[in-house]
């Protein structure tokens, strides 16, 4: 086996890491073969979700009870679209089997199945209640069977379908059969709730405004009383009745005045006028029958309004009645004119004897005048609130008769029936429950697990920032992958020969780490010795057991190693190491107690079994202390360890520097100067891509390369990146590891039945 097969290195850049676009079409099965590799590589986690779920699902369905469905068809009345138009029937009839869908799901409808098949005695709905039921027990019950129900009209008909499931076939029978009845029920009770809740409003409506006309036409008639208003009294009767008195005291003024220039006329004049209306049968019988319709009218006025027909018609003979007075009046003067022109000479000394009461006439007509005037202008003022009155009384009865004629109109429609709906087909007891479905649901809840598992699964990946192959390092930073180290148990070396790689030549990890001491002499400059610092990001990255495997490769391989560990804080297997060793640490060398010529190692020679040449090899040499140091900064001085490094470069064929993590310490910055070269540690599915930037960031952005500690060999071939260990695993019994190339699901079949079965125990 090769070494690139060993260390993963891929310097063509062929290989995609996991949902990574393929850059060409030969790349599609390789994206594909990732996907799997992935899944496989998580199959722990999917399993166990899968199981899981499936195993929640059969104790669920074991302790779930049975559920019954049953189902009952309503059929809703529809408007008849004959003789009328087609498309508002179908709108209508489309609302009104939503309005009854709505209806069969409401909660009132709910309260009234619970009342008219008792379920409160039921256990599920009242555990066996019987006593009143108060409106929270109802309302429980009422939502507690809505639940149990599913109402949904059937598209493009007039059928509702009502599906009840209980855990009782009997019960959910019971329920589906009894909800059209219910809602009938229902819809005739409210029905008569609201007529009459609606009648008695508009009924206490109409006798509250009944009672406010009352009073409003009862305030016109007390207001004409107390003003002393006579019906029809102002306006046109004033001023009549204001001109006729006028009238006769202007003719009463003339008669006396003319009597003072005319006595013997003007008594003739007013002689014959007194004898004209004296002698006037039909003017005094107008005159009674007058005065008698208006006494009528003010009797009528107590009762009625001016609008009233009796109150219209006794005004029209009233003004009939002045009227004929008013011409009876002028022909009685006119021949009352006559014959006081004709008796003018045989009454002038009567005229005489008249002047005086002709005066005196005027004067009783000036003041009958004046007060029928003050009186006429009272009136003119009293109408203005009699009209007030009046429009009140008449908005009062126009409210009355809308109310009263409104009511009416709801009686009439009240009385119309409303939508009916009916059982169609009756629902049937059902025989099998619907659910538990054991076999249904364990199917769904392996589905879904599996479902759930591969989303989490992607989400892992396309999350996951570790560093875990080649390709990552070269995309990302760069870098070629020197090596990739097999995880192994922690080391318990506390001598240099107890290196896994001076143990066990003949494992992959001495195979890998002689690959990576072929790396590592593959970038050397010239022939002269090398001086490599290897570090990793964060401390326990593995960077001293990969420094000690290159030194003791580089030992077995004929080439005169050391190793200085300056990571001196803490205590590291180096410094174990150190304590079983004779010589100096380097605190005695730096300090200048010690010489470097006691560290230098003796050739030891091994013969070869094939061809009996002798091959010279080294003992690997460690420098590192005895005790953590408290304060490695007195100990490494830049000047100190430069000259060290200069005199062991002189003595050796590879130094090899294992310096602090650089996330933790700044030495290694320091170190990075004085070696030839710097390789960096990252722990196998550990280190982060943030991490490794940083600390190359730190340490001045430039490496030779990287080398993977800790790798799981198994789960790196089951990621399917496409590199030599994957096809390595697959033939890991070339070497004695532990390794095991992974087995198909076949082969694992195989050993548990293999196991099992004594038959294939004994062959």
């Amino acid at each position: 086996m090769n070494d690139s097969a060993l260390i993963g290195t891929d310097k063509s850049d062929d290989f995609e890491p996991i949902f990574e676009r393929p850059r060409s079409s030969g790349s599609e099965e390789f994206s594909l073969h990732h996907i799997w590799c992935t899944i496989r590589s998580h199959k722990r986690l999917l399993l166990g979700l899968i199981i899981t779920a499936v195993l929640l699902a059969a104790i669920t369905q074991f302790f779930t009870t049975p559920q019954y469905q049953t189902l009952a068809t309503v059929q809703v009345e529809l408007i008849d679209a004959t003789g009328s138009n087609d498309a508002d029937a179908s709108s209508k009839n489309a609302q009104r089997i939503a309005n009854e869908t709505r209806l069969y799901r409401s909660q009132a409808a709910a309260k009234q199945v619970v009342t008219d098949l008792n379920l409160l005695s039921y256990p599920p709905f009242g555990q066996g209640v019987n006593t009143p039921v108060s409106d929270e027990q109802l309302r429980d019950a009422a939502d507690k069977l809505l639940s149990w129900v599913a109402v949904q009209s059937v598209s493009g008909s007039d059928l509702i379908d009502i599906r009840v499931t209980s855990p009782s076939a009997e019960l959910a029978t019971k329920i589906a059969n009894q909800y059209p009845a219910s809602v009938r029920t229902m819809r005739l009770k409210k029905r008569q709730e609201n007529k009459s809740e609606v009648i008695d409003k508009l009924t206490a409506e109409a006798e509250r405004l009944s009672n406010e006309l009352n009073e409003a036409e009862q305030k016109v008639a007390d207001f004409r009383r107390s003003k002393r208003m006579l019906v029809g009294a102002g306006g046109g009767e004033d001023l009549a009745q204001i001109n006729r008195i006028a009238a006769e005291a202007a003719s009463a003024r003339g008669i006396s005045s003319g009597a003072s220039a005319r006595s013997a006329g003007v008594e003739r004049a007013a002689g014959m006028r007194s004898t004209a209306t004296a002698t006037s049968a039909l003017l005094q019988q107008q005159q009674n029958q007058y005065d008698s319709l208006l006494s009528e009218k003010a009797k009528l006025s107590a009762s009625f309004g001016p609008g009233h027909p009796d109150m219209a018609s006794l005004n029209a003979q009233i003004s009939e009645l002045r009227e004929n007075m008013r011409s009876e009046r002028a022909s009685v003067g006119a021949k009352a004119n006559m014959e006081a022109m004709a008796a003018a000479a045989r009454e002038r000394e009567l005229a005489r004897s008249e002047s005086s009461g002709a005066a005196a006439r005027a004067g009783q007509m000036n003041a009958q005048l004046n007060a029928i005037t003050a009186r006429a202008y009272s009136n003119t003022a009293n109408m203005v609130e009699m009209s007030k009155l009046e429009r009140a009384a008449e908005v009062a009865r126009i409210t009355y008769l809308s109310t009263a004629q409104t009511l009416e109109d709801l009686r009439a429609k009240l009385g119309i029936v409303g939508v009916n709906s009916a059982l169609a087909a009756a629902a049937g007891i059902p025989s099998t429950p619907i659910s538990p479905k054991p076999a249904r649901t364990i199917a769904s809840a392996f589905a879904g697990a599996l479902i759930l598992g591969l989303l989490i699964i992607f989400a892992i990946e396309l999350l996951d920032n570790k560093l875990r192959n080649a390709t990552q390092m070269q995309r990302l930073f760069g870098l070629r992958t020197m090596a990739m180290f097999p995880s192994i148990a922690e080391m318990d070396a506390v001598k240099v020969e107890d290196s896994p790689v001076t143990l066990e030549p003949q494992s992959l990890f001495a195979e890998v780490a002689r690959a990576f001491h072929s790396e590592i002499s593959d970038i050397r400059l010239s022939e002269a010795p090398q001086s490599v610092l290897i570090t990793s990001a964060l401390p326990g990255e593995g960077k001293s057991t990969v420094a000690l495997s290159l030194c003791a490769a580089a030992a077995a391989m004929g080439r005169r190693a050391i190793l200085i560990d300056f990571d001196l804080r803490r205590p590291t297997i180096l410094q174990e190491i150190q304590q079983n060793l004779d010589g100096p640490d380097i605190a005695a060398i730096l300090a200048g107690n010690a010489e470097v010529t006691a560290l230098l190692p003796e050739p030891e020679q091994t013969e070869h079994s094939k061809n009996k040449r002798e091959i010279i090899s080294y003992r690997p040499v460690v420098l590192s202390v005895r005790e953590p140091v408290r304060d490695p900064a007195s100990l490494l001085n830049k000047n100190r360890i430069a000259r060290l490094l200069a005199d062991l470069n002189d003595r050796f064929d590879l130094v090899i520097i294992n310096a602090p993590a650089a996330l933790a310490v700044r030495d290694a910055r320091t170190l990075r100067n004085l070696a030839d070269h710097m390789i960096m540690v990252a722990k196998w599915g550990t280190t982060t891509i943030p991490q490794m930037r940083a600390a190359l960031n730190l340490l001045g952005g430039t490496a030779d390369g990287v080398v993977y500690n800790r790798v799981d060999y198994e789960e790196h071939a089951r990621r399917g990146y496409s590199d030599p260990i994957e096809y390595f695993v697959q033939n890991a019994y070339y070497y004695d590891d532990v390794v095991q190339p992974p087995k198909s699901i076949f082969g694992k079949l195989r050993d548990l039945f293999g196991n099992i079965n004594p038959a294939a125990r004994n062959t």
